[in-house]
């Protein structure tokens, strides 16, 4: 396995499960992955049922940040780069972090910060170190990079590969001399409509703020796993864009 941590203003942090041939550089010691093949708990518990045998179903189920700990050993060549090797780890405190691990599934990402110290312990020649990632992700998903689905009449089909929800993004141009004045999107019964006049803009699920005009019908649908048809109605051009998501 392979992790890379990065931020921006920040050296990449290039992690392996694997000790290096020469013991020079990183890596992640035996056992000290967690928080990664598993899910988080849901938050959620069943409501106990009065004068009756079981209890009920919790309206809603959900999940709570994922917890991501990396404890790493770095060995050096000297004592100076050691400490240089400090500083590089503590610069990803109070920077939002891109976590991109690259396993037998294939590369997923998620994205996070450093919740507590890394808490550097040097070793008697001041040349080698280990220290304690702590990432918390509040989007406990790992995801796929954003592929691209473009429109073909007045469907979009769409794949998730991954076992949950995930939000996409569009961008719609307009086709022809006229700028575009209208978007709807309908997917399983839910819709999103958009009304403007522009050339092109852009629209992310997450936020529902478009980059130019106005959202009038404001019903965000996350696109489910497998394979999936968003039926549309524009008079411009609509690319979707969207990470297949991971529990």
């Amino acid at each position: 396995m392979r992790f890379v941590i990065s931020a921006d203003g920040c050296k990449d942090l290039v992690l392996r499960t694997s000790v290096p041939k020469n013991k020079i550089g990183y890596w992640i010691v035996k056992d000290g992955i967690s928080g990664w093949f598993g899910t988080p708990d849901v938050r959620e518990d069943a409501v106990e049922r009065s004068m009756s045998d079981g209890d009920l179903y919790p309206a809603r189920i959900t999940q709570g940040a994922r917890i991501l700990t990396l404890d790493i050993a770095a060995c050096c060549e000297s004592a100076l780069e050691a400490a240089k090797t400090v500083d590089d780890v503590n610069a990803f405190v109070g920077r939002r972090l891109t976590v991109s691990c690259e396993e037998a599934n294939g590369q997923r990402i998620v994205y996070g910060f450093l919740a507590e110290d890394p808490s550097p312990e040097y070793k008697p020649d001041g040349k080698a170190v280990l220290m304690s990632l702590i990432i918390k992700c509040p989007d406990p998903y790992k995801y796929s990079n954003w592929m691209e689905f473009t429109q073909s009449g007045t469907k979009i089909n769409v794949i998730n590969g991954g076992n949950a929800p995930s939000l996409p993004k569009v961008h719609v141009e307009k086709s022809g001399d006229s700028n575009v004045t209208y978007m709807t999107l309908t997917y399983k019964g839910r819709q999103v409509s958009w009304t403007g006049s522009a050339a092109f803009f852009d629209l992310d699920f997450a936020d529902m703020v478009p980059s130019t005009g106005t959202v009038s019908v404001d019903n965000a649908f996350a696109i489910d796993p497998g394979n999936q048809e968003v039926t549309v109605s524009c008079n411009g051009v609509v690319t979707m864009n969207l990470r297949s998501a991971w529990r």
